[in-house]
């Protein structure tokens, strides 16, 4: 919403360069251009997440635990900064040091002047923001693998342990069948190896 907030204020400042115009329709222009940079000062101020301000320089870098245990590859680090690095630019920073300032830092649209300052004002802010959109782009994206990775860790750890702990029941009703079979075939080759003496004592009576 920021990127669209900048962009409106970019069409407004060329508008209000056009020689067209007179003081009155700069000032109309500058109304509009005022709320929108107002808009831009209360959403980098009032993004939170869980009580912290997502755009401060405080949480500039945010540290996000993927593993298990206490090494670097456990964790993932996303800069909210404008280079992706730690040492970069947060949003704060770059909107003109500070929440009281940012308004007054993108300046205002109601003279010639004004808007070609404007310009090139809003033009390094986009700048800036594309860069941070980039950043968290990519972070989200390799958030999203790491959470596949979880998943299919997951899945293979359970099917180890249900080979381990589970019995396959067709492998082992086809051992147990063998093994009756087996059982049975023993059972017969004995009764008759023991009829073979009877036979020859009936002979020999």
């Amino acid at each position: 919403k920021i990127s669209d907030n900048l962009q409106r204020m970019r069409e407004l400042a060329v508008q209000a360069k056009n020689g067209t115009l007179n003081p009155t329709d700069r000032v109309n222009l500058n109304r509009e251009y005022t709320e929108l940079a107002n808009e831009v000062d209360r959403i980098v101020t009032g993004s939170t997440f869980n009580g912290n301000n997502m755009f401060d320089a405080a949480n500039k870098t945010l540290s996000f635990q993927v593993g298990t245990g206490n090494a670097v590859s456990d964790t993932l680090a996303l800069n909210l900064t404008d280079d992706g690095l730690a040492a970069g630019n947060d949003l704060t920073t770059i909107m003109t040091n500070g929440a009281a300032t940012i308004q007054a830092n993108l300046n205002a649209v109601d003279t010639v002047a004004n808007a070609t300052t404007a310009i090139d004002t809003l033009d390094a802010s986009i700048d800036a923001i594309t860069g941070i959109r980039a950043v968290v782009g990519a972070g989200q994206s390799r958030l999203e693998q790491v959470a596949a990775f979880a998943d299919t860790s997951s899945t293979n750890l359970q099917a180890a342990r249900g080979r381990i702990m589970d019995a396959d029941f067709a492998k082992e009703t086809a051992a147990l069948t063998r093994s009756q079979i087996l059982q049975q075939a023993g059972t017969a080759m004995l009764a008759q190896a023991n009829q073979l003496p009877n036979n020859v004592l009936s002979l020999l009576q």
